[in-house]
């Protein structure tokens, strides 16, 4: 009976650290990205306007300095490098704002379009090995891609959207129509769906980007369930999508900056608990076990036992002082009613996970501990590796 509670109770711990990874990976990547698409400095853009920055700067300094005594001191230094800023930012200004409107999106977008192009075929060359992708086709694919790109770049709204929105519906009619050639419509539709994507980023409120996120994802689901004849999963897919998808609207903060606050705060405490409570149930825990091969093999199970029941009662010594520092106390955690600065999620649904991880951790330890006196010790508990069990 113990066995089958705790392989089902393994099996949701299991399903809550996966989950939790994705969503931390999630979060923290549109954090990050909004971050760098949200700056009004472009990478491709200081990249391309670098040669003429190296000589705009020798003819400023030339210009300002020509004739000017050499700096002393490190003041001096610092005012004659801001002149120079000053001047090359401002006679650069022009330059930048037309590779920023009009280069610099059409390199971005075959950048992007090639790279996704790479990782289909990389994907499908397994499944055909003669694929043969027209010159042609490459070339027209990949220009519209970039005109796509750019378009987002360009202009924030109205028959712009629209349009780059029928690229990537041809793009992805075209992948599933057009046989050996369907990575470059692919690649097209799935860069012009990720420039769109960036673009809602930041124009947008946040909330419709997690929601893109979430019906991207749920499309994935219900396609593989729907194509395996998994009717009634793909259903559920779509419903948990919408609660998903609700709930999303109405209880996620506005912004990405609280993204990396939950990993880290929240979402990482309960991974790394949670990893130990399964790592007792997988006897993974690093064990020193010199004085055990030292133990004859009669009084083993024994040692065993005694083992298992001093971590058992170690653990519960750490749940009782998590307890008290979450819930225990009047100035516990939870008493405090203390939040995290940037979701206004409570603090103590992040150190929870530690006093529920470390239960489970000790109540696994316990089971083993008589499991050990009865001489019946699990074979991997007892350091020898082992094959999985069956279904995990």
């Amino acid at each position: 009976m113990f066995g089958k509670i705790d392989r089902a109770y393994y099996r949701l711990e299991k399903m809550l650290v996966v989950a939790s990874l994705l969503v931390m990976s999630l979060i923290v990547f549109l954090d990050v990205a909004h971050r760098r698409l949200a700056s009004p400095d472009s990478t491709i853009t200081g990249l391309l306007i670098f040669p003429k920055k190296l000589s705009q700067t020798s003819a400023i300094k030339n210009e300002l300095f020509a004739n000017a005594p050499a700096p002393k001191g490190k003041a001096q230094i610092k005012i004659r490098e801001g002149k120079i800023s000053g001047a090359l930012n401002k006679r650069l200004a022009p330059t930048r704002k037309w590779l920023d409107e009009s280069v610099s999106p059409i390199a971005l977008g075959l950048l992007l379009y090639w790279l996704v192009l790479f990782a289909l075929r990389t994907s499908v060359r397994d499944q055909d090995e003669n694929m043969d992708i027209g010159r042609g086709t490459f070339w027209l694919a990949s220009l519209a891609a970039a005109a796509a790109c750019a378009l987002l770049a360009r202009f924030d709204g109205g028959t712009h959207w629209v349009l780059l929105c029928c690229v990537g519906l041809a793009g992805t009619i075209l992948s599933i129509f057009s046989g050996r050639n369907a990575p470059v419509f692919a690649a097209g539709a799935l860069s012009s769906g990720i420039a769109l994507l960036a673009k809602l980023m930041v124009v947008a409120e946040s909330h419709w980007t997690y929601i893109a996120v979430v019906a991207l994802c749920a499309m994935g689901v219900i396609k593989v369930a729907w194509k395996n004849g998994k009717k009634a999963e793909a259903g559920l897919a779509a419903f948990v999508a919408f609660v998903l998808s609700y709930l999303v609207y109405v209880g996620i903060p506005e912004g990405f900056d609280w993204g990396t606050e939950v990993s880290i705060k929240v979402l990482l405490l309960w991974v790394g608990f949670l990893g130990t409570s399964m790592s007792a149930h997988k006897h993974s825990h690093i064990v020193v076990d010199f004085v055990r091969k030292l133990v004859p093999n009669k009084v083993r199970p024994v040692y065993d036992g005694i083992s298992y029941l001093v971590a058992a009662g170690f653990g519960v010594l750490l749940t009782y002082l998590g307890y008290l520092y979450v819930f225990g106390t009047p100035t516990c955690i939870y008493a405090m009613e203390a939040t995290l600065p940037l979701s206004d999620a409570p603090s103590w649904w992040g150190v929870a996970a530690i006093p529920i991880g470390l239960a489970t951790t000790s109540v696994r330890f316990l089971g083993v501990s008589f499991a050990a006196f009865r001489g019946d010790l699990p074979v991997a508990a007892s350091h020898v590796p082992t094959l999985p069990e069956d279904g995990e």
